[in-house]
């Protein structure tokens, strides 16, 4: 079962048949148009892939969470119309959507205004959707102690100032699914092959933010390579 989100898209497979999944990763690797992917941590290790557990998609409940997440393709380098980055969407039929993998994507605006936010703050640090909760509630002074994310206090009045947090970045490299038949994605046939690719890994980058004792890790971007 297929959910498709635009720049991504999210694999179930419901008897949970570990060769069903090996076979869905292997046509995912060999097909061009598809990216970095992450697989659920009870299959193990399947060659090419991380586990979903590294970028906090793995659910304990039964049912909740998918078998195969997969970004599709993007070159973050291409601009179009003055403005950068374009990728593969789904079944649809265009240069670029949301959802993906690429920087384009997953770097984008935060914006808060009100009277419990400093003015004019330009906020460099990593954050995401997940501290908007918890940010809220601060301001609402409601107690959330199992909200995931942080509050993002550098950005309300009489937080520290941002040089208090210290970013590391983080790089994590899959296996190497070697022996592919790489498959261009102008072909709908699968009959066309690239010759010169047989390899496929994924590549992910994080970003660790902390701040005394505090540390966060934030999903900055992941591709596949091959080789």
């Amino acid at each position: 079962v297929v959910a498709a989100n635009a720049g991504s898209d999210y694999l179930f497979v419901p008897d949970g048949n570990i060769d069903t999944v090996k076979a869905a990763v292997t046509s995912l690797q060999s097909r061009l148009q598809f990216g970095a992917m992450f697989v659920s941590d009870r299959y193990g290790e399947i060659p090419g892939t991380l586990p979903m557990s590294l970028i906090k998609t793995e659910s304990s409940a039964n049912g909740r969470a998918p078998d195969i997440i997969v970004s599709f393709s993007f070159d973050e380098s291409v601009d179009v119309a003055g403005k950068s980055g374009v990728s593969y969407a789904s079944s649809i039929n265009r240069r670029g959507d949301h959802g993906s993998f690429s920087p384009t994507d997953t770097h984008i605006s935060l914006m808060a205004r009100g009277p419990d936010f400093k003015s004019g703050l330009h906020d460099p640090l990593p954050k995401a959707n997940v501290d908007i909760a918890p940010t809220v509630a601060r301001i609402l002074k409601f107690s959330m102690p199992d909200a995931q994310g942080r509050v993002l206090e550098e950005a309300l009045q009489g937080g520290p100032p941002i040089t208090e947090y210290a970013v590391v970045s983080k790089t994590h490299r899959s296996s190497i699914r070697t022996g592919l038949t790489v498959k261009l994605p102008t072909d709908l046939d699968g009959l066309t092959v690239d010759p010169k690719l047989s390899s496929y890994s994924v590549e992910l980058k994080t970003k660790i933010l902390t701040r005394g004792a505090a540390s966060y890790t934030y999903f900055d971007q992941a591709k596949a390579v091959r080789e």
